[in-house]
């Protein structure tokens, strides 16, 4: 049986279990069932993350208490990149993790490379090493943020590649919810749904966007969410896609995309049961630097910044 994908930051996980028939890889899937049941299960916080670790090794600075408080402890995405030891085991035990404590997983796969090469070589068996540790645990998946986005976003290889890594979770973790990202500051959102479709949207669960970001909840809703399930729709057929917004740097308005000052936290988890809703959690953990730039300028990208953090939550 195929279950619902999680649309509220609530979500009972064993009421999961009610849905539909699951198609074979390569035809379209079913419209989800979305509902709100309140009270029972919320989105897993990563006990491992980058603000909770340094929160609780730097008991005394200034900021760590706000970190750990306003950032460490709530729900946010774990990332499982190339660089990971062991792949399999340790998905499976982050997913069995969050099963034990009644939450629901939001894991982010990043293999391919996007600002490397497109895809990176063996990109493919590291999906099905991901999807294995899912296995039949239920878990969210944002797949390789920012590479169809990126230069390499509509060559064959690139959108082969996901649409094989849509048919590995359809076929090994078939409880995942699956959602092709989107993210892209520069390719119009016309162009953007091509790459989609042509990545095997329509046999996965929706689409990410605003992955790193800032762009606050209400203007994509009303503009590039829109805008991409609507063309999506046009293509594909199907207009019940899940449009899923990163939210860790977006709740204030701001000029820049590079550790730019002024930016605050966004809701950690903003669920809507509406269809053509946006749905928002902390897909970049808060705090994580884009690079030398900004307000960080002496970081690397992807590293966390307990000053960026500290900004973040209004220390």
């Amino acid at each position: 049986m195929r279950r619902p994908l999680v649309t509220t930051v609530l979500l009972a996980v064993a009421a999961l279990a009610a849905g539909c028939v699951t198609p074979p890889p390569g035809e379209p899937g079913p419209a989800p069932d979305l509902r709100v049941l309140d009270g029972l299960a919320q989105v897993y916080p990563d006990p491992g993350n980058a603000a909770l670790t340094w929160a609780r090794a730097h008991p005394g600075a200034p900021d760590a208490g706000l970190i750990e408080r306003t950032i460490g402890v709530r729900p946010s995405a774990r990332w499982f990149t190339a660089a990971e030891t062991d792949l399999t085991t340790r998905v499976r035990a982050y997913v069995t993790a969050a099963a034990d404590a009644r939450m629901m997983p939001l894991l982010v796969a990043s293999f391919a490379g996007a600002e490397e090469a497109c895809p990176r070589p063996g990109a493919a068996g590291l999906v099905d090493a991901f999807a294995r540790g899912i296995g039949d645990r239920k878990a969210i998946v944002v797949l390789e943020p920012g590479l169809l986005g990126s230069r390499c976003g509509t060559d064959p290889a690139v959108t082969g590649y996901l649409a094989a890594a849509v048919d590995s979770l359809r076929g090994l973790a078939p409880d995942a919810r699956t959602l092709l990202d989107a993210t892209s500051a520069a390719v119009p959102p016309d162009a953007l749904a091509q790459r989609l479709a042509a990545a095997g949207l329509a046999r996965a669960d929706g689409f990410s966007l605003n992955v790193g970001g800032y762009a606050p909840g209400a203007e994509l809703a009303a503009g590039r969410a829109q805008q991409i399930r609507s063309a999506v729709q046009s293509l594909t057929g199907r207009g019940d896609y899940t449009a899923f917004a990163d939210s860790a740097r977006n709740g204030a308005p701001v000029t820049s995309a590079c550790n730019p000052a002024g930016a605050k936290l966004g809701p950690s988890a903003s669920f809507t049961n509406q269809p053509a809703g946006l749905q928002q959690a902390w897909i970049t953990l808060p705090g994580t630097s884009d690079g030398p730039c900004g307000t960080a300028p002496g970081s690397a990208k992807g590293e966390f910044v307990p000053a960026l953090a500290a900004a973040l939550a209004g220390g």
